[in-house]
């Protein structure tokens, strides 16, 4: 092919008419729905162990929270006292 040269743009219109032609067979119809469904499912999944995460971690800085203000209070040292 050395030494030719293609119209681009009649090879874009070309590919883009092939594209267009391009249907599913009834067969394969419906799979992307249940493609996009199983997706979803696994998304939700990722989501929700996301979310389990996020609460536990939210949960240990509140036990930490927690336990530096009892030592805060527990505390004689005045230049802690006086910063908190």
């Amino acid at each position: 092919m050395r030494g030719k040269s293609f119209a681009k743009d009649k090879v874009e219109a070309d590919f883009e008419a092939l594209l267009n032609g391009i249907r599913p067979h009834k067969d394969h119809a419906g799979h992307g729905g249940t493609i996009f469904k199983e997706w979803w499912e696994d998304r939700r999944g990722m989501v929700n162990v996301q979310i389990k995460s996020l609460v536990e971690q939210i949960s240990e800085l509140e036990k930490k929270i927690g336990q530096l203000l009892d030592r805060i209070v527990d505390t004689s040292n005045p230049s802690i006292v006086s910063a908190y």
